[in-house]
């Protein structure tokens, strides 16, 4: 509560009370109203100068402290309801600020994921084109040697190479 008290922006509580203070002084207010009662009723009834006086001193008194004190109280209030507004409307940003980097971050995911599919994919391209090299080498050594290429190890090679080819 006493931090509340020290962030409280003086001039501005002060501008307030003093728009309340007038609402509540103005002709047409509750204030003034019960000044004019008192002055009619004054006037109607024989009371004693120094009676109407001492009356008049206590009721205004009373008054005035009272609405004094709700205004001060309204002004506080305005400026707690100002200060709970600002805090909610800065709260609306960071949450969407942090909507926004859960999106981002999502996204991101969704990239890795992307990324290591075609990271697997890149992996097992460069193992069809090893072992197609490697069939291929293993058939040009027998027809090189003048030896016959086994049909099952050529059906291979070229299974392998169609592997690696693009489909037309």
């Amino acid at each position: 509560m006493a931090d509340e008290v020290l962030n409280l922006d003086t001039t501005k509580l002060i501008e307030d009370y003093k728009q309340i203070e007038n609402a509540i002084v103005d002709d047409s207010s509750i204030f003034a109203k019960t000044l004019k009662y008192l002055e009619d009723s004054f006037n109607d009834k024989t009371l004693a100068p120094k009676d109407k006086i001492s009356i008049q001193a206590n009721l205004m008194s009373a008054m005035t402290i009272n609405l004094t004190a709700r205004a001060l109280d309204t002004a506080l209030n305005m400026q707690q309801v100002r200060s709970q507004i600002d805090l909610s409307n800065a709260e609306i940003d960071f949450n969407k600020a942090r909507t926004k980097l859960v999106d981002a971050q999502t996204e991101t995911e969704k990239e890795k994921k992307n990324a290591v599919i075609r990271e697997v994919t890149s992996y097992d391209d460069q193992l069809n084109i090893k072992e197609a090299e490697i069939i291929t080498n293993a058939v040009f050594g027998y027809a090189s040697g003048g030896v016959s290429v086994p049909s099952d190890l050529m059906t291979k090679m070229l299974n392998a190479i169609d592997k690696i080819t693009p489909n037309s």
